[in-house]
């Protein structure tokens, strides 16, 4: 991963060290079509990538379900390679880095629910 310019991965703890490594990434992911329904009525977040997840913006592109067909990732993987598109996603990535290492203390793990306890908390307590 550390050598690539850029990567294609499935949603997890991959796409955070993608980020770590300032690695711009496309996002493909597919799940049962079963499953896929009832975890998108259970789970409610805007989006499934540790890197959008943690910034609370779309930085690295997610191709879902039947969004992650093969002219659709090949056309996303294209556009990211353009010279804007490729320095504006390092550009996101290095600055959601640099604001997890931030309030990482020792416990970067801790630091990552907590980032996302923070975004969400007028979500998860309305009032």
């Amino acid at each position: 991963m550390a050598a690539s310019d850029i990567v294609m991965l499935a949603s997890g703890t991959a796409t955070l060290e993608a980020m770590l490594l300032e690695r711009p990434m496309v996002v493909v992911y597919q799940l049962n079509q079963l499953t896929y329904q009832i975890a998108k009525r259970l789970v409610k977040v805007p989006y499934v990538a540790l890197p959008n997840i943690l910034a609370n913006a779309p930085i690295v592109p997610e191709l879902i379900q039947e969004q992650a067909s093969g002219d659709n990732i090949c056309r996303t993987v294209m556009r990211l390679l353009q010279p804007r598109a490729y320095a504006e996603q390092l550009h996101d990535l290095l600055v959601t880095k640099q604001l997890l290492q931030q309030q990482s203390n020792h416990e970067p793990a801790n630091s990552v629910i907590e980032q996302w306890f923070i975004q969400n908390t007028d979500t998860i307590n309305p009032n």
